[in-house]
C-alpha cells in the first residue's frame, strides 16, 4: 500500500523516484511499440492519469523527465541498448514529484534496415579495387581499403623540385564498383604521413587519370598542413563512383627528392542512391 507524498520528504534529483516519498498514482497505461524495433531511441506512448510528469528506467540509462499532457496522454524517448532485450520501467510522478506505481515493457532492439542495407550509409569501399600511380615500396595496394588499420602500403615517388612545394603528386584510387552518393572519408596513416593531400572523386564511367585540373574530377578536400592523426573527413554529399587520393609532400621537410607515404586505410561511406530507404525513425516531436 502506498502512502501519501508530504512536504517534508522532498524528491530525489530524478524527480522523486529515490527521494523516499510515495505516490498512489496508477500504472500508466501503455500504447505497445513495434516490438522488435529498428530505433535506438524508442519513442512510448500511453496515459498516466493524475501524473505531472513520467520517466523510465532501463535501456542504455535513465531518461529525464517527460511532461504529462492535460488530457493525461504522454509520450517519452527511450535510449534501447542496441540488439538486446531491454527491460523497461515507465514511472508516473505526481505533482510533487512522487513516484507512483510503474508499469514493465520488455522491448528488443535489432539493427536492421527496411532495404535489407543498401540504402544505409557504409563502407562502400571496403575490398574493392585499388590503382595507383606508383607501385608500393611496401605491402599491397589491397591493404589500403581491406577495412583493417594494421596492414598499410608504403608509396614513393621522386618529386623533382626536391624543395617543399605543394606541386607534384602520386595518386591512390578506389573503384566503388558503381556509382554511390558519398558523404564521408576516413584515411588512417601508417609510419609516414602526408603534410600535404587531397581528395577526388568523380562520377564519369572512365575518367582520365586523378587530377584536379581534370574536368573528370571534382576537388572535395584539399589539405596544405596535414598531420598524423585520424582523419574524419564529411562531405557535401557527392555522387561518385571512384574516389582519389592525391598524395603530394610528405612531412619530413627536409629538401629530399623523395616523398614516402603510409597509408593504412581509406574508407569511403556512402549510399546507394537508387535503393529503397527504410521507414523513418519515430519520434515524440
Amino acid at each position: 500500500m502506498t502512502t501519501g507524498c508530504k512536504d517534508d520528504q522532498p524528491a530525489g534529483p530524478d524527480g522523486g523516484t529515490d527521494g523516499g516519498c510515495t505516490s498512489s498514482l496508477p500504472a500508466p497505461t501503455l500504447i505497445q511499440p513495434f516490438n522488435p524495433t529498428p530505433y535506438a531511441l524508442l519513442p512510448i506512448r500511453g496515459s498516466a492519469t493524475g501524473a505531472r510528469n513520467v520517466t523510465a528506467r532501463g535501456g542504455a540509462g535513465n531518461t529525464g523527465l517527460f511532461p504529462v499532457e492535460s488530457d493525461g496522454t504522454f509520450c517519452l524517448e527511450v535510449r534501447l541498448i542496441e540488439d538486446a532485450l531491454n527491460n523497461l520501467e515507465i514511472i508516473p510522478l505526481d505533482q510533487k514529484g512522487c513516484p507512483g506505481e510503474s508499469a514493465k515493457l520488455a522491448m528488443t532492439h535489432r539493427t536492421q534496415a527496411g532495404d535489407g542495407g543498401v540504402g544505409s550509409v557504409r563502407n562502400v569501399s571496403k575490398d574493392g579495387p585499388v590503382s595507383a600511380s606508383v607501385q608500393p615500396t611496401q605491402g599491397a595496394l589491397s591493404a589500403i581499403n581491406d577495412g583493417n588499420s594494421q596492414t598499410a602500403s608504403m608509396l614513393s615517388f621522386t618529386d623533382v623540385d626536391g624543395g617543399d612545394t605543394c606541386d607534384s603528386f602520386a595518386w591512390i584510387k578506389l573503384d566503388l564498383g558503381k556509382v554511390y552518393t558519398v558523404s564521408r572519408v576516413e584515411l588512417r596513416w601508417a609510419a609516414s604521413h602526408a603534410k600535404c593531400w587531397s581528395l577526388l572523386v568523380s562520377s564519369v564511367a572512365a575518367p582520365a587519370d586523378p587530377d584536379p585540373q581534370s574536368g573528370d574530377w571534382t576537388l572535395v578536400k584539399d589539405e596544405q598542413n596535414g598531420d598524423s592523426t585520424a582523419q574524419n573527413i564529411a562531405i557535401t554529399p557527392e555522387r561518385a563512383r571512384w574516389v582519389a587520393l592525391l598524395l603530394y609532400e610528405d612531412a619530413k621537410s627536409d629538401g629530399n627528392t623523395t616523398e614516402t607515404f603510409g597509408v593504412a586505410e581509406l574508407s569511403v561511406f556512402g549510399q546507394d542512391p537508387n535503393a529503397t530507404p527504410g521507414p523513418s525513425p519515430d519520434t515524440c516531436n
